[in-house]
């Protein structure tokens, strides 16, 4: 799955939607990987629903940050706490947390061998 476009920020409808597809097929690449190169099989969970204007009423990012941190741990990639750190109305918030976010999925990628 094309890394570029998870590090990218969406912000249109069609890019927000894009990007939950893209985001969630790369778990799936890590998790399976993860599998094949450790013989851990690590927790996943749906991700392919990312709403940013329903954060505060779902576990998506409680859900994903349990990803992050599992992969991070089999991996050794020093982790960034994904869980309570988007707030979708503010622009900083929302740039901190996909560079952080995306630089574990290019570093897991990476160390996985997935392109």
């Amino acid at each position: 799955m094309p890394l570029a476009q998870i590090q990218a920020v969406p912000s249109t409808p069609d890019e927000i939607e894009a990007w939950s597809f893209v985001h969630a097929a790369n778990h799936l690449d890590i998790l399976r990987r993860i599998f094949e190169t450790k013989g851990q099989n690590l927790t996943s969970y749906f991700l392919d629903n990312f709403d940013p204007a329903a954060l505060d009423r779902t576990n998506w990012l409680y859900l994903h940050g349990i990803m992050h941190q599992q992969m991070d741990s089999v991996l050794g990639i020093q982790p960034y706490n994904l869980i309570g750190s988007l707030d979708w109305q503010d622009p900083d918030s929302v740039a901190v947390w996909f560079n952080a976010h995306s630089a574990e999925h290019v570093q897991a990628s990476t160390l996985l061998g997935i392109g």
